[in-house]
């Protein structure tokens, strides 16, 4: 926040703010400058602000107060001090005849206005008086009020008796009782703050859980917030669901497999009966068989040479010759 004088002396009268975060803002906050000392207050003045925070800011009053004194600070001498006499040198002086022609002397500067240690914001004109809004002490405009009567407060520049119980309290603004706007969140309150909240509007809902106060928070946003840190919760559910399907697929797996083991065994119980018999009957059979070749021929050689490998040096005696046409 900057202020520049009718001469052009530029003060800060306030600095960056970057660990406020306070969005209360200023009422009737005064910023102090002394950069102006020694100038003639007369003329335009101009306030510049600069905001550079997350939230717009809206200007809605501001007054200047001047402070000085009658006579001129630089000429005045300070009390226990006398002002040291500057050396002379004594000047020629001309002679008649060389003296230089006599010049008008310059025209008087006109007098820097006097005025008061404090002086009022505006000055009603001719034609203008205080009467002209009822209930009002002090105009700082032809239509705005700046202070109001005992039992009065002031309010978008006219006095009320009552602040209005929606969106206002009761505050102090230019040293006089006033309606000072609450919080933008809130729709009654006692304070500037947003943690000074009564009541909110339909969309938002009272928060008093906090130990700094009471906060009113968007319906909404809340159910917006809410909503999106949900899905750690819904993986969460959706890891828990597919571990349980998992743990079921694997209970089902083995179960069927011990059910398939169990009808197997079965089934093998019940087949070992007739392959006995089946077993029992090829034994017979196969004893039978022998029986019978061995009632053909029991101690026949000639099967006996017939299965033996042949080999290269025949064995004359078990050798078997072939049958000629006379045998």
């Amino acid at each position: 926040m900057y202020l520049t004088s009718p001469h052009g002396t530029k003060s800060q009268l306030l600095a960056r703010r970057p660990h406020d975060s306070s969005r209360a803002g200023f009422h009737d906050w005064p910023f102090l400058t002394v950069f102006c000392w020694g100038e003639n207050p007369a003329g335009t003045w101009e306030l510049e602000i600069q905001n550079e925070g997350r939230y717009a800011a809206t200007l809605t009053s501001w007054s200047i107060t001047f402070h000085g004194t009658q006579e001129d600070p630089d000429k005045v001498a300070l009390p226990g001090l006398s002002p040291t006499a500057a050396p002379t040198t004594p000047k020629p002086v001309p002679s008649p005849a060389q003296s230089p022609p006599q010049t008008p002397p310059p025209p008087p500067k006109p007098a820097a206005p006097k005025f008061a240690s404090s002086a009022p914001v505006y000055q009603p004109q001719q034609g203008t008086s205080v009467a002209s809004i009822e209930h009002c002490t002090q105009l700082a405009s032809p239509d705005f009020c700046q202070s109001c009567e005992v039992g009065f407060k002031t309010l978008s520049g006219r006095c009320v008796r009552q602040c209005p119980g929606e969106g206002y309290y009761e505050g102090v603004a230019n040293s006089t009782a006033a309606c000072l706007n609450c919080y933008y969140t809130c729709h009654t309150c006692s304070g500037p703050n947003d943690y000074e909240c009564l009541s909110c509007f339909g969309d938002a809902e009272l928060d008093t859980s906090s130990p700094v106060g009471k906060f009113c928070h968007n319906k909404h946003l809340i159910s917006k917030v809410v909503g999106s840190s949900n899905w750690s919760y819904l993986l969460t559910l959706g890891f828990i669901i597919n571990a349980v399907l998992v743990v079921c697929l694997v209970i089902y797996i083995l179960r069927r497999r011990k059910n398939k083991a169990v009808k197997q065994t079965l089934l093998d119980r019940v087949k070992n009966p007739v392959n006995r018999l089946r077993t029992a009957a090829k034994g017979l059979q196969a004893s039978k068989v022998s029986s019978s070749v061995a009632l053909y021929d029991d101690s026949s050689s000639e099967i006996e040479d017939f299965v033996k490998p042949y080999g290269d040096e025949p064995d004359n005696e078990k050798f078997l010759k072939p049958y000629g046409d006379d045998e």
